[in-house]
């Protein structure tokens, strides 16, 4: 759930009408689940109205979150570079994540999204302590 809710290269980003639609909903049944289950001291409402701010602004700013990536076909052996692949940054310096802590007004103005930033900072520990 906390990777539907806050994984941004899973969702649809094109500038499309059928992607908008698609967006505009993404994540919102795993931040109910989210807000029930697992955090839940935020409310739902508030992390969905917050949740579709930073889908917006991540849409808008995509390019701007776009970095390249070493790939590599056999993961145990990290020194044989396949090929070099754009892909939207989550984590890092010039990431979604590092702008919404560092800078959450270019997002929402005054009202920043403090309880998606729970819920961002909640997939960060998660995902990267494994």
């Amino acid at each position: 759930h906390l990777c539907k809710a806050t994984d941004f290269r899973l969702m649809p980003l094109e500038q499309t009408t059928a992607a908008a639609a698609l967006l505009d909903e993404w994540g919102n049944d795993s931040v109910d689940w989210l807000c029930t289950h697992a955090l839940a001291h935020l409310d739902a409402d508030i992390v969905k109205n917050q949740l579709l701010q930073v889908k917006h602004f991540v849409r808008d700013n995509r390019s701007q979150f776009i970095v390249d990536c070493d790939e590599h076909d056999d993961e145990d052996d990290k020194k044989t570079l396949t090929r070099t692949v754009k892909r939207l940054a989550l984590v890092g310096e010039t990431s979604i994540a590092h702008t919404l802590f560092t800078q959450p007004e270019r997002v929402a103005g005054s009202n920043i999204p403090n309880q998606f930033l729970e819920l961002m900072d909640s997939m960060i520990a998660y995902r990267y302590s494994r």
